[in-house]
């Protein structure tokens, strides 16, 4: 599954990366009036060339932007969420985990993602932890457990964290941040 996902990845890719050098030859031969000897002018003189040269450049881009932490979204199965600070939120089938350092992998259900915290109920499959309730900091990589929402409340409101938002699943989260234009503009 992974690898159909990656293929399809690759033909996104490479009509994205034809699109960009469209849009920039374009923009460069309307636009600009260049100097002979410069490299405006060899772009409006050998089109084709040019074309290639930066489908090949932006294709490259693309790929190296696609495993980065702001570009992978997953492959097959695997999905995941850039939260800040470097950490992120990944789903592997079903099962939506963080990991901090003081805890491991942790199973979370529905959640809530703020600047420097994310919080919300836990997965019941998580056979060494009774608790209902997370904290998950962000900068300190760090993970509070809850029995109950009072304390959690207290907690958030010590730490000025707004609590208006609704909880939602990874699924909703995952669509917020990857639907739109980012679906479309980046691979």
């Amino acid at each position: 599954m992974a690898l159909i996902h990656f293929i399809f990845e690759l033909f996104k890719i490479l009509i994205q990366s034809a699109i960009y050098s469209s849009i920039i030859l374009f923009g460069i031969n309307s636009l600009v009036k260049p100097k002979p000897g410069s490299l405006f002018y060899f772009f409006k003189n050998e089109k084709a060339l040019a074309w290639v040269l930066s489908w090949v450049i932006i294709s490259i881009g693309l790929l190296f932007f696609m495993f980065s932490y702001y570009g992978d979204h997953g492959l097959g199965d695997s999905a995941r969420i850039p939260i800040g600070h470097h950490r992120e939120i990944g789903q592997t089938d079903i099962m939506s985990h963080i990991e901090p350092k003081n805890k491991g992998v942790i199973y979370i259900n529905e959640f809530i993602i703020t600047d420097d915290y994310v919080y919300g109920t836990l997965e019941k499959h998580n056979l060494d932890l009774n608790q209902n309730y997370f904290v998950y900091d962000l900068k300190l990589n760090t993970v509070q457990l809850f029995d109950q929402i009072i304390p959690l409340n207290s907690f958030l409101t010590s730490k000025n964290v707004s609590q208006e938002s609704p909880y939602q699943t990874f699924g909703e989260h995952y669509n917020q941040y990857w639907n739109g234009w980012r679906f479309w503009l980046l691979p």
